[in-house]
């Protein structure tokens, strides 16, 4: 009768103990992952000649137009 009693006022204890450890377990690496920030990606630079020209403007529409003003 008193092992009947034992095993019974035990089983909550280690049903406990493992819920504990499981939930530790789990919680762990997300904790890791969010404390650490992914590296930020590194992106190429690459230099160029600098060059002076004109651009073209090239005017395409469909109507009339009344003046045409060259800034």
């Amino acid at each position: 009768m008193r092992r009947k009693i034992a095993l019974l006022a035990a089983l909550p204890v280690v049903v406990l103990a493992t819920g504990a450890v499981i939930a530790v377990r789990h919680e762990s690496p997300v904790q890791q992952a969010a404390s650490q920030p992914a590296p930020t990606p590194t992106v190429p630079v690459v230099a160029g000649v600098v060059s002076s020209h004109d651009v073209p403007i090239y005017l395409r529409g469909v109507g009339t137009i009344g003046e045409v003003r060259r800034v």
